[in-house]
């Protein structure tokens, strides 16, 4: 079936998949599950065990996928169904990322990994920042004794000197 409506086919799930023969993954009723998820650096194995778990399936990734770098901050899903997950870190993590069935599951394939470059951190390291604040510290103690011997020099020259009473 061919459905020109794009995004309203999409919706609805009546497009067809691109291989053809691959089955689509929101046919599977146990990928239907709803999922609420919350990572802080996600890593593929644990996105892909908390998926696994909640629709009862063991779903795989080849090492160079479960080895990659965490391609965002943090991953925070409310209610969505496993199928969406799995179809969105397959386009994430392959250029042609897909899912096979296997006996007990899913594993993911692709050949080429989607390059994630890291972000760039512009920040000085922390020991700068220390050394600052020492500097800081430093010259506001000199200006405070600076200005605490010209206060008693002058609090000195000011006042009347006593001679003794004899």
């Amino acid at each position: 079936m061919v459905c020109s409506f794009g995004v309203l086919c999409l919706a609805l799930g009546l497009g067809a998949d691109a291989a053809g023969d691959r089955p689509r993954l929101q046919d599977d009723p146990r990928l239907r599950v709803l999922v609420t998820l919350d990572f802080q650096r996600p890593r593929l194995a644990d996105v892909l065990r908390s998926l696994g778990e909640a629709a009862e399936l063991r779903l795989t990734a080849p090492p160079d996928a479960l080895a990659a770098e965490p391609a965002v901050a943090g991953l925070s899903l409310r209610r969505v169904p496993v199928w969406s997950v799995m179809e969105e870190l397959a386009r994430a993590i392959y250029e042609d990322g897909r899912w096979e069935k296997t006996d007990d599951g899913y594993t993911l394939t692709g050949t080429r990994l989607v390059p994630h470059p890291r972000p760039k951190d512009d920040s000085p390291p922390a020991s700068s920042w220390r050394w600052l604040w020492l500097a800081v510290l430093v010259l506001l103690v000199g200006i405070n004794g600076w200005f605490g011997v010209r206060y008693f020099r002058q609090r000195r020259s000011a006042a009347p000197s006593r001679s003794p009473d004899v």
